[in-house]
């Protein structure tokens, strides 16, 4: 078993070949999974000249994820408003994820998150703040955070997980900043 050597904020750390192996295929998989989820969000809101409040905003930029994470990647999804497809929301307002296997005993182990998602339409700062700071103290692979913005507000956003206790080297975000409820802008941090 080989490893490799890198160096982290002065710190030297030991990766082990099959670790080195296991988060390249991890990374590979998701910058796919980034690039589907920004293509669906630009393709969905082509025809976002009827989405006339925030509510039906939320409800089909949902649709769209759902569709994606269920469809493409044979994820559950937790969210509320979708009683057919998804069991109800949990701590944030969309969870794509799995379980290994069933235990002895029927119940479902080895969760695995792959995305949490929060939607906040308050162009506030301070709103947008409430919901990402549930990102942040959140662990999935990746962390999708779509809200009214420009790249001011994503700076402002990046500041904050660079700042904040919770962040871990590797944590994934994506940002999706809609402008004039037209285009999106989209950024992906990694801390």
């Amino acid at each position: 078993m080989w490893f490799a050597e890198t160096t982290i904020s002065n710190k030297t750390y030991l990766i082990y070949k099959e670790d080195l192996i296991s988060r390249f295929a991890d990374t590979k998989k998701h910058a796919t999974m980034i690039n589907e989820i920004q293509e669906a969000l630009k393709t969905g809101i082509v025809h976002s000249e009827n989405w006339k409040v925030n509510r039906i905003w939320t409800t089909e930029i949902k649709r769209i994820l759902i569709n994606l994470a269920i469809n493409k990647y044979k994820f559950k999804v937790a969210t509320s408003g979708f009683i057919e497809e998804c069991i109800g929301e949990r701590l944030w307002d969309m969870t794509w994820y799995n379980y290994e296997k069933l235990n002895e005993s029927g119940l479902q182990i080895g969760l695995h998150v792959s995305l949490i998602s929060e939607i906040e339409w308050d162009p506030n700062i301070k709103g947008i703040q409430y919901d990402f700071e549930k990102l942040i103290m959140g662990r999935a692979d990746l962390r999708l955070m779509i809200f009214p913005g420009t790249e001011k507000t994503i700076e402002s956003l990046i500041e904050m997980a660079k700042s904040c206790d919770f962040s871990r080297n590797g944590d994934k975000y994506l940002f999706a900043a809609l402008q004039n409820n037209q285009r999106f802008i989209f950024e992906i941090y990694t801390h």
